[in-house]
């Protein structure tokens, strides 16, 4: 059985984490530093590692980002047996509260203790990944994904400013959360479903004027899981 790692190794792999995720202009060094209550210099030589980052910081950080715990752990960690090679074929992604579609509320973050291990390969080519299952009514997209089917969530920013008809994504409405094809045309987002039959109407076009697009388009789905 693999051993279980200590503070100091998951601090480094936290760490790493979040320099990710500033790297790829999800997050800014000043804006971690407003939400957790640290001032932006601490936070900066946190992440360069001249400053060390203590229990109570990397508390706070897991807790605020809504990151679990065990996505710091490798599948070998978790499970006790690892590949052959001690290669990792499949690790943990962080599983959203509640589901997706059907004019539902929109799934949330924080505090989600679930996991869902998926391919390292799709995992590792998705930017601040989710999986998130589709409510039991969201046909919109039958057949390509079914109601009750896993999703995974790629919420990189840039993805979602430009979609494309080509692909399936995570939208919020008001308060609802829906699944549809979509592309920005003029100064809408215009919605397809491939499922002529819905059985919820999706608000069709969306007017973008004076709103943020990535406060619509939540994530592209890049891989569908069906239980068998």
């Amino acid at each position: 059985m693999a051993a279980v790692p200590g503070f100091q190794q998951l601090a480094e792999r936290l760490i790493h984490h979040l320099k990710q995720r500033v790297s790829r202009g999800e997050m800014s060094e000043r804006s971690l530093a407003r939400l957790t209550g640290y001032s932006q210099p601490h936070i900066h030589n946190v992440l360069k590692g001249s400053r060390t980052l203590t229990a109570e910081l990397a508390d706070r950080v897991l807790q605020l980002l809504g990151i679990p715990l065990v996505s710091l752990l490798t599948q070998q960690e978790l499970s006790g047996v690892g590949p052959p090679g001690g290669a990792v074929d499949f690790l943990p992604a962080p599983v959203l509260n509640g589901s997706l579609g059907a004019g539902k509320p929109f799934p949330h973050t924080g505090g989600e203790t679930s996991r869902y291990l998926l391919p390292s390969r799709v995992l590792s080519a998705a930017v601040s990944p989710v999986v998130v299952r589709l409510d039991g009514r969201e046909n919109s997209m039958s057949p390509l994904l079914e109601p009750g089917d896993w999703v995974l969530l790629d919420r990189s920013p840039m993805l979602r400013r430009r979609p494309q008809f080509g692909s399936a994504y995570a939208l919020l409405l008001g308060e609802a959360g829906f699944v549809a094809r979509c592309r920005v045309v003029g100064a809408a987002l215009v919605l397809v479903a491939d499922n002529a039959r819905q059985g919820v109407d999706v608000p069709n076009p969306v007017p973008l004027a004076g709103r943020n697009i990535l406060d619509v388009v939540r994530g592209k789905i890049v891989w569908v899981g069906r239980e068998l």
